[in-house]
Parts: C-alpha cells; sequence; structure tokens
C-alpha cells in the first residue's frame, strides 16, 4: 500500500511542479510537497521496522528477531507477537533456513510446508527419511545439522573438534553427532548455555533459532569459539588392561573408537 501511494504522490507532485512552472508559487509548494514525501517514507520505514510487543529492546535476542523480522524471514503470531520462548516446529525450522538461504517460495496447498521441505532437500539441508515428524519441536542438535550443512561451502580447520572440549557435554554424544556439533561451536553460531553445555536434547526456543539463523546469514554476528588454558587436569587412575587395550586395539575393528574415547575421559579439564 505504501508503495502504491508513492507511485501516485509522485504522479501528481510531477504534475503539479508543471502546473505551476515559473511562477512565484512553485517554491512553497515544492517545499509542502518535498516535507509530505519525506513523512511518508519515514512512516513507511517505521511500519517495516515495528517492533514485537513482547520483545523488549534489552531482550537478549532482540537483535536477530528485528533484524530477521525487517527482512521478512521470520514473522509473529496472529496477535503480534513473536513468543520467544516457545518452542519452534521442525517445518518452521526449515522455513527459516529455506528463507534466509534466499529462497521465497509460496506456501503448499495440502499442507503449507511441503515446498519449503521440498527445497530443503534439494539444498541437502538433510537426507530424506531424517524426519519422520515436521510438526513437532526441534531440538538444539537437529539445528546444528541443518545449519552445518548450510555451511558446506565455509572453510574448517582439519581438526574440527580443536575447541569442542569446552561443552562439558561434548563426549557424551554420539561420534557421528559431533561434527555437527563442532562446526556451528567452532565458528559461532551456537555458543552454549549459561550451564557450559550444548544442550542437544533440549528444544529450541524460537528466541535460540532466531539468533541461530541471524548468525548463519551475518559472519559479523557470529562468537567463534576461542582457545581455552583449562585451569587444570585431573588423571583419572587406568588399569593396566585398559591401557593395553587402548594401545592395542586394531583400528579396523569395530569399538576401536570407542576405546579412543575411554582414553580422553582418562583426564578431565575444569
Amino acid at each position: 500500500k505504501g508503495e502504491r501511494f508513492m507511485k501516485t504522490f509522485m504522479k501528481t507532485f510531477m504534475k503539479t511542479m508543471i502546473m505551476f512552472k515559473n511562477t512565484k508559487i512553485l517554491r512553497p509548494i515544492s517545499l509542502i510537497l518535498a516535507i509530505l514525501v519525506l513523512f511518508q517514507f519515514t512512516a513507511h520505514v517505521n511500519v517495516q521496522a515495528k517492533d514485537f510487543p513482547d520483545v523488549s529492546r534489552d531482550h537478549w535476542a532482540y537483535d536477530a528477531i528485528n533484524t530477521l523480522s525487517n527482512k521478512g524471514i521470520i514473522s509473529g503470531d496472529g496477535n503480534g507477537n513473536f513468543r520467544p520462548n516457545d518452542t519452534i516446529a521442525v517445518d518452521e525450522f526449515i522455513k527459516l533456513m529455506v528463507t534466509a538461504m534466499g529462497h521465497n517460495l509460496s506456501v503448499g496447498t495440502d499442507y503449507w510446508a511441503t515446498p519449503f521441505i521440498n527445497k530443503a532437500l534439494q539444498l541437502g539441508l538433510f537426507p530424506d527419511g531424517e524426519f519422520n515428524d515436521y510438526r513437532r519441536p526441534i531440538t538444539r542438535l537437529e539445528i546444528a545439522r541443518l545449519v552445518s550443512r548450510a555451511m558446506s561451502n565455509e572453510q574448517f580447520p582439519v581438526d574440527i573438534e580443536v575447541h569442542s572440549w569446552q561443552l562439558k557435554d561434548f563426549y557424551e554424544q554420539a561420534l557421528w553427532e559431533r561434527d555437527y556439533i563442532s562446526r556451528v561451536f567452532l565458528k559461532g553460531i551456537v555458543v552454549g548455555l549459561p550451564d557450559g553445555t550444548f544442550g542437544p536434547d533440549r528444544n529450541a526456543s524460537r528466541a535460540e533459532a532466531a539468533v541461530m539463523v541471524h548468525r548463519y546469514i551475518d559472519p559479523s554476528k557470529r562468537i567463534p569459539a576461542q582457545d581455552k588454558v583449562p585451569e587444570g587436569i585431573v588423571f583419572k587412575p587406568v588399569t593396566d588392561y585398559q591401557m593395553a587395550t587402548i594401545y592395542e586395539w586394531d583400528p579396523t575393528q569395530p569399538g576401536y573408537y570407542w576405546h579412543i574415547d575411554l582414553a580422553a575421559k582418562h583426564f578431565t579439564f575444569f
């Protein structure tokens, strides 16, 4: 509506300029019209930058939520609220990622998320069958998977887990999941929870999802993992049998990596 108004207004403005050409009244009329144009432009910008009433300016995710809203990547509910502490469904987050990657799609007819899911599959954000329910809340680990795959063109060090030990629950995760966690932690998409854990099985909130997507599209907002010198190391006793198993286990045999983990757990950073 604002764009149509501006076009009509400018046509009227030009006609008026021609009508009063070479007359003394031209200058005041031009000034008045210029003020009206500025007012309309400012009003239009304010509409675009409207805040959500339930997200205060001092909210930790305000910048991310407001930015994504202005870009048309996220929206609120029917009442104009964002509900930052609510969980976000798998299909909702898939839509966020696909839209953030520059794909503006229309909703599906039978199921609104079908076009976004199909595009995400095409983009390689997840393999077919990874999700058996798109309407349930998405977890932090599942977000890590999607965002990690979206960063396939970014450069990573050979030792992808160089800083991951800083997450207290990192070595409790399955080996195949650690790569996803390490990538988003190393790049600063995720910085961990206040208790120092990653919390992979915890359902992500809408605010958390917004911050992760914001950091994905804007690297300047990321908080990359930094070198951290542990304050001390506590060595745990190892039996002769465990040590022999660690050093003599055949890497080609099942269970090898479990024993590498066993070795890693003989010391603890705190």
